[in-house]
């Protein structure tokens, strides 16, 4: 199985859920849980997403799941796999007029999965 490239979807910056479901799920599948349709394309698969804060003493690391959507070659320095889409390329790619929309994408994101957490 090999995934396929296909062009970024505009959603408005502040819908986080659209547009986890149109770029996240895939991999990561909508309920977060790491068995998107691209899954078994992966090498090592994908995170589960819903454990988050878990594994992070109970509270959601927010500010890590913006660097990993919007500083990609830092992100890969704290735990992100190179199968992962350079997210912040493709944000820009949106509106390069305004790079910054950029970052309220991936924020927006990050708060879609917040709400995925499950909490334990």
């Amino acid at each position: 199985m090999k995934i396929k490239m296909v062009r970024i979807t505009p959603h408005p910056v502040d819908a986080g859920k659209a547009m986890y479901n149109s770029y996240c799920a895939s991999c990561h599948g909508e309920d977060g849980k790491g068995y998107g349709p691209a899954t078994p394309a992966l090498s090592k698969g994908a995170p589960d997403l819903t454990l988050l804060a878990a594994h992070n003493q109970g509270r959601y690391p927010k500010y890590k799941v913006i660097t990993a959507l919007s500083k990609f070659s830092e992100s890969h320095h704290i735990g992100t796999t190179s199968e992962m889409p350079d997210w912040y390329k493709a944000f820009v790619s949106l509106d390069s007029t305004n790079p910054i929309k950029a970052d309220l994408r991936a924020i927006s994101i990050s708060r879609h999965v917040q709400t995925l957490q499950i909490v334990r």
